[in-house]
């Protein structure tokens, strides 16, 4: 994708925050997805957050998934993120525009990664694995959501969850 249509990609995707969080259907359906304990990891993260976990979700329905992991995984990959707040998030791409190690270094070795919630993003994908494996998660769901940004291109159901993740 070129650089512009990155951009533009970037910008639609930041609008679906000002549209809200789910609807009462859409979280009907993510409970039926998520049994408890599961199901209040994904009721406290942001509306926004759970706007993109849902959208994610919805990406895989379409394309035919009904893996009870692989959607579980959709809605709660980001539950490592807490409550980050939307302007952290922002953050965290705008780094990444700069180059991937330099939001790396950024995260990990400045005090700009706790103030702009750098590193939060950055480890998120563990510190969600271990929220999960807490919870109670099937040991196939923790790993989708360990390796959720980790290329494994043998693995379809993680490619097809960075995918749709990618995608909105």
């Amino acid at each position: 994708m070129t650089l512009a249509g990155r951009w533009a990609y970037r910008v639609r995707q930041f609008n679906k925050v000002w549209a809200g969080g789910i609807s009462l259907a859409e979280r009907a359906e993510a409970a039926t997805v998520l049994a408890s304990p599961l199901l209040p990891l994904y009721l406290g993260m942001r509306p926004e957050a759970q706007r993109h976990a849902f959208d994610v979700y919805a990406a895989l329905r379409r394309e035919g998934w009904d893996d009870p992991d692989l959607l579980a995984a959709a809605l709660l990959h980001d539950v490592g993120k807490g409550r980050l707040h939307v302007l952290h998030r922002a953050a965290w791409v705008l780094a990444g525009a700069l180059s991937a190690g330099v939001r790396q270094r950024l995260a990990l070795h400045t005090p700009l990664g706790v103030w702009f919630g750098l590193r939060v993003n950055y480890l998120h994908a563990g510190v969600g694995a271990n929220v999960l494996a807490a919870a109670g998660a099937s040991p196939q769901l923790v790993r989708l959501g360990a390796r959720h940004y980790a290329p494994e291109p043998d693995d379809a159901k993680l490619r097809a969850l960075q995918r749709a993740d990618d995608d909105n």
